[in-house]
């Protein structure tokens, strides 16, 4: 029962854990086991009910939901307070005896009583702090786990129209920021409570000994509150600015990141550089305000207590007391105790604000409207006969004017397949928004037939996991035939290019897939979850001919005959196939019914037909090849994060502390000294103040009164510790606010170093690296170099350099106790060693651990509409547990470990204060040591350990957060994309010749491009052809250097393009990607990022590409709002603006990358008629998206296999046209279905 009882008193479940982490290096099957109650999918269901009325009450109540934390914690503080309120007595009786010369043998006996009692009581103390920080810790983690899990569950419900209210970047900083502040606050509303009764409770003892002396003392902290306050305000403000500038930028970062491919096209890197550092010098102001106010609060805990001795000792000498030395370390180690509660007040009051802020953040996201839901988990049993039926539906975006759509009627019989076609932004995917209950009604209702239990949805932006290819179709059910769902999806063949088969890992969002195999994969998805109502967004717009005449006839027409089909598209070659076609124009239904009868009664339809080429859907070819960072083993394609391990490098010491000195050799040669000098003298000065009191009371400063008296009078004793208390406080003032404001250079300087190099890494770096982890490096990693590692370097510094002064004192004074200093610390150095491992280990794999809940919970925001669809909002909370509790698994590791040495140095701090306090004792009974002296040497003793213990654990902490300057260092020395060649190129003509061009993305990877040649003459528009993994886009990739080719070479207007310097180059070719991407601003920004061109120019542009109205409907015009991913226009559109951007960079060589894959036949035409007009003197290269696009080119080009296997030129793609299977080099006859 005893050793149960210690084994938990001292944390010894990680005791194991310790001594493995001094053998080897500590990974995930290492980490202590994680409490139920502490797992998220258990969390205080107090969550569940909190108000959303008022930030007070939400915080109240978070503080209610996790109560027994709280309340075991405040006693556990309380009870804190009474041992260390109890120990200026036993300092006091110890000294008191030594001034008394120990007269007989009792009061040796009560000296060592009082030795004893001091050394008691500090272990008791120490013991009773890590229960409470245990506590609080475990308090913390069940308000984390809690609010994270109903902001998940929240995001997972939140309407579109509610989206748009909030960013994904907004969301995550709910779950990193909000959660984390309002956790910490319920730790702060404790330590208020604590820093009260402190108060009260120094009070009261301190007139036990200085009288009203006391008073005076304590009313200074009184007169300091103004100060506080001031600062409290000031932390608060600097605070919310600072989240602001840096939201701004990661925001900024995150948009960069993602659409790091349009940046390369577009030679964005150096103006985005630039935007990036405009931001981030706004937030450098903002951090080095609040840093300025750090270093404040951190000064007003050596305020404190320096303040209130000087105003008590002042007084109390002035009164006519008698200053002994018992009096005056009494009251030192009493008024100690306001040192951290006092001290931090201002940072504790900033915490419950920020909790408050934090609180109202909470509830204007828990607010946001939710999705009205059709998906299977809640649909009506409403028996309504046929399968789905809106009647007289109006239905309208937020915030927008007009209504998304308005139908009188439509329904949609059991086991009807439909086509629903019209132009770009006639509102096709509004209806099936509709339909999903992601758009609210304004009026009418939509309804499902009870039979309908299962919806499957393909949206247009195809939703890819990263995940194996497997889990992608399973999505979660396990409802048996995967295989069926390949063969039915048409990716039998492409499944035998996939190095692990089905286990291959998918890039995340499935940037090693091609456009094509996306919207197959998700297709199979939709075939493997067996459903009776299926809605697909466009889902054949970038799969080529026969894969679509497969897809329409033996899955829509045939395994789906049965299911309830609603298909958008813009593809009219199978439309005769459908049972109903739905032909939408301004968000309503201008006609519906078959093709036939269309064609017959609605003019407009036969109009939208006539403009299409009876072939032309003959569809595009696949969009990229297999980006062949695949491992060809083991089919992983994500890097795995970088974990450094074993002992930091001491290089990455040197590294930060020369950040910190600065850039040029000269600022080093004048910061360094400064930062070592003020630490010094920050640890000399309180050294000389002890001393000077110690002499006082001893008596022994009299040889000095003839000088200082004549001066400064009877009280030149009280006038010189004045001074040294002004010099402690000054020198203090300008440790803490030197050091913090060089951390703010060190994250400066280390920022600059790692963007520039990101920014201009190859491509490949951001295939491998997901989104999360790299913006992590400038988001928490610059946090922690900026904001947490100074204080703990200082904090090292400081504690450690205390502990070697206090070591001094102790031997110098008694060196006796060396005899026993010695092996004690030897001891405790070996406890040190073995947690420095295991704590370092823990900090590391807590921080990796974050990235795949981050990542997790980014991946479900960008496809909840199709999760909620699925109705498998459940899998994807599953999934945000597991991550979850693996993230708090390692934190609660890394708890018990640093309890596990903390509570164990009390221990030792209670023997060497045995050691000396005896020896103490028995020197004075000998008359060898003054009262004064023994007091000094008991204050530095009773502070050694926790000097010694404080600079271990803040070196771990350091140790562990410099593996952020390691990580963000190694940024700082990624590979670069070439920057040498020629700047002064101006080419005359957009001629281009592959001579015999080779490439492989790796050394360790097959050819992807095998001896390709071919010319093409200026102003020729040439198409490219080919299935997936022929080496299409790899072209384009070649041409713009993206990939650096092997052999060959490749001229531009005769000039080898390695020659010419890589933003020369990509400044002269424009391409329009398939995938389109738009950054949050306005039109203006999304066109003409950097302001070089007039608004005539954008407006012509505009009109070029028929969006000209479009923009000229809103209010603002070119300074329309363009939402997240440009969620606030259609696909279509958002093409077209791409479109728009290329043609304003007026190059010699345009790229079309299955450009028109989402637009509708007329817009097609008119991308085709501006680039046949207006591009007459450009070369124009497009990997086709119709065949009919190709029709009219100079020449076709077709790949097979990385080689061009056939060249048609002039008049001859009309062949393609009339013989694809024999133009496409047999590509449809070997797709090889098989069946």
């Amino acid at each position: 029962m005893i050793r149960q009882i210690l084994h938990r008193l001292t944390f010894s479940q990680s005791s194991e854990l310790v001594r493995r982490g001094t053998n080897k290096v500590l990974g995930d099957h290492d980490l202590l086991e994680l409490p139920d109650d502490l797992k998220t999918e258990h969390y205080p269901k107090g969550f569940d009910k909190l108000r959303l009325d008022r930030p007070l009450h939400f915080f109240m109540d978070c503080i209610k939901a996790v109560g027994t934390n709280v309340r075991l914690q405040t006693i556990l503080i309380l009870a804190t307070l009474l041992v260390e309120l109890t120990m200026p007595y036993a300092v006091f009786n110890i000294l008191e005896l030594i001034r008394g010369s120990f007269e007989g043998e009792t009061h040796l006996a009560h000296g060592i009583i009082s030795v004893i009692g001091l050394a008691g009581l500090g272990v008791l103390a120490g013991v009773l702090v890590q229960h409470m920080i245990h506590q609080a810790l475990m308090g913390i983690m069940k308000t984390y786990n809690g609010l994270n899990t109903i902001v998940f569950k929240k995001s997972l419900k939140v309407s579109r129209d509610g989206m748009k209210q909030s960013s994904i970047g907004d969301i995550v900083n709910h779950m990193g920021s909000d959660s984390g502040q309002v956790s910490e606050g319920i730790w702060c509303v404790v330590e208020l409570l604590y820093a009260f009764a402190a108060f009260v409770g120094v009070t009261v003892i301190a007139y036990t000994y200085l009288g009203p002396a006391a008073l005076v003392g304590v009313g200074t902290l009184l007169l300091l509150t103004p100060i506080l306050k001031r600062v409290s305000t000031h932390f608060i403000r600097s605070e919310e600015t600072l989240m602001e500038y840096r939201d701004q930028r990661v925001n900024l970062l995150s948009q960069i990141f993602s659409g790091m491919r349009v940046v390369k096209f577009f030679v964005w890197e150096s103006k985005l550089l630039q935007e990036v550092i405009g931001k981030r010098s706004r937030e450098l102001d903002s951090q080095r305000v609040l840093a300025r106010a750090i270093s404040l609060s951190n000064l007003l805990c050596l305020v404190a207590q320096a303040l209130t001795c000087l105003a008590s000792f002042a007084t109390f000498h002035l009164l006519g007391g008698e200053l002994t030395a018992s009096i005056i370390f009494a009251s030192i180690t009493l008024f100690s105790v306001l040192e951290h509660p006092f001290g931090r007040l201002s940072d504790h009051i900033a915490g419950v604000s920020n909790a408050l802020v934090s609180s109202e953040r909470l509830i204007k996201f828990l607010k946001l409207p939710e999705s009205q839901g059709t998906s299977q988990a809640e649909l009506a049993s409403v028996n309504v006969g046929p399968a789905l039926q809106l009647n007289k539906v109006e239905a309208r975006y937020q915030d927008d004017e007009n209504l998304a759509i308005k139908i009188d009627s439509l329904q949609v019989d059991r086991g009807e397949t439909v086509a629903v076609i019209g132009p770009v932004g006639s509102g096709k995917t509004s209806l099936l928004r509709t339909i999903l209950g992601e758009i609210n009604l304004e009026a009418g209702d939509v309804e499902l037939d009870s039979s309908i239990k299962k919806v499957s949805f393909v949206s247009q932006e195809s939703y890819v996991l990263n995940e194996t290819l497997e889990d992608n179709i399973r999505f979660g059910h396990d409802l048996g035939d995967v295989d069926r769902a390949i063969q039915l999806s048409a990716l039998r063949q492409d499944l035998r290019f996939f190095p692990a088969g089905l286990k291959t890992e998918i890039g995340e969002n499935g940037v090693n897939l091609s456009g094509g195999q996306k919207q197959r994969l998700s297709l199979a998805r939709a075939v493997y979850s067996q459903p009776d109502l299926v809605l697909l967004d466009d889902s054949l717009s970038a799969v080529d001919p026969a894969t679509e005449a497969y897809l329409v006839e033996q899955l829509l027409l045939d395994a789906w005959q049965d299911t309830t089909c609603v298909l958008v598209t813009h593809r009219l070659k199978h439309l005769e196939a459908f049972d109903r076609i739905v032909f939408m124009s301004d968000g309503q239904i201008l006609d519906q019914g078959s093709f036939t009868d269309l064609l017959e009664r609605c003019p407009e339809f036969r109009d939208f037909c006539q403009h299409h080429d009876e072939e032309e859907q003959k569809a595009p070819s696949h969009k990229h090849d297999l980006t062949p960072s695949l491992d060809d083993h083991s089919g992983a394609f994500m890097a795995h994060e970088d974990r450094e391990e074993g002992a930091v490098n001491p290089r990455v010491y040197g590294d930060y502390f020369k950040a910190m000195s600065g850039k040029t050799p000269r600022e080093r040669r004048l910061i360094g000294p400064l930062l070592i000098g003020t630490a010094v003298l920050g640890t000399v000065v309180p050294l000389l103040q002890g001393l000077w009191l110690s002499y006082w009371a001893d008596g022994k400063t009299d040889a000095f009164a003839p000088t200082f008296a004549n001066v400064w009078g009877d009280s030149w004793q009280l006038v010189i510790y004045g001074g040294l208390s002004l010099a402690l406080v000054t020198v203090a003032f300008a440790q803490f606010r030197l050091w913090a404001l060089r951390a703010v250079r060190a994250g400066e300087i280390l920022h600059e170093e790692a963007l520039q190099h990101v920014i201009r890494s190859p491509i490949s770096f951001f295939d491998k690296n997901p989104v999360g982890r790299v913006l992590n490096r400038f988001a928490k990693d610059i946090d922690a170099v900026e904001k947490e590692m100074p204080w703990d370097v200082q904090e090292m510094i400081r504690t450690g350099l205390q502990a070697f002064m206090s070591f001094v004192v102790m031997v110098v004074v008694v060196p006796v106790t060396a005899l026993i200093m010695i092996p004690t610390i030897w001891v405790y150095l070996k406890v040190q060693n073995a947690y420095r491992h295991s704590a370092r280990e823990t900090k590391r794999l807590f921080s990796i651990s974050r990235s795949p809940l981050f990542a997790h919970f980014k991946q479900t925001l960008e496809g909840v509409d199709t999760i909620r669809a699925y109705g498998q909002e459940k899998l994807f909370i599953n999934g945000f547990h597991k991550a979850a509790t693996r993230n708090q698994k390692t934190f609660w590791t890394m708890i018990l470990v640093n309890r596990w040495f903390s509570v164990r140095m009390p221990v030792m701090s209670g023997v060497i204060t045995l050691a000396v306090g005896i020896a103490v004792v028995l020197l004075a009974k000998q008359g060898l040591i003054a009262a004064g002296l023994a007091g000094l040497t008991l204050l530095y003793t009773r502070n050694f350990a926790s000097q010694m213990s404080m600079a271990v654990r803040c070196f771990s902490e350091v140790e562990s957060r410099l593996t952020a300057v390691e990580r963000l260092k190694y940024y700082g020395t990624l590979a670069q994309e070439s920057s040498e060649g020629c700047r002064e190129w101006h080419p005359k003509s957009g001629s281009i010749v592959f001579e015999n061009v080779s490439l492989r993305y790796d050394k360790h990877l097959p050819l992807v491009l095998d001896g390709v040649s071919f010319v093409i003459p200026h102003g020729q528009n040439v198409g490219l052809i080919g299935r997936t993994g022929s080496g299409k886009s790899t072209l384009f990739q070649s041409l713009f250097r993206l990939v650096e080719i092997e052999s060959g070479r490749i001229l531009i207007d005769g000039a080898d393009h390695r020659d010419i310097a890589l933003d020369t180059l990509r400044k002269k070719i424009a391409i329009i990607p398939q995938d389109p991407t738009l950054f949050v601003g306005t039109i203006r920004s999304n066109l003409d990022r950097f302001q070089e061109f007039s608004d005539a120019e954008i407006w012509d542009v505009l009109g070029k590409v028929q969006l000209h109205d479009l923009v000229s409907s809103f209010e603002q015009g070119l300074d329309a709002a363009v939402a997240e991913n440009g969620s606030n226009f259609s696909r279509g559109q958002r093409q077209l603006f791409c479109f728009a951007r290329a043609l304003l960079m007026d190059t010699p060589v345009i790229c079309l990358d299955e450009a028109t894959a989402s637009v509708d036949v007329i817009t097609d035409r008119v991308i085709h008629t501006v680039l046949h007009e207006h591009c007459r003197d450009k070369t124009v290269l497009i990997i086709a998206h119709r065949l009919g696009t190709v029709a009219h080119c100079d020449q076709v080009i077709e790949l097979r296999n990385g080689k061009v296997v056939d060249i048609r030129r002039k008049k001859a793609p009309k062949e393609v046209i009339e013989a694809p299977a024999r133009v496409l080099g047999g590509a449809n006859a070997e797709l090889a279905i098989e069946t």
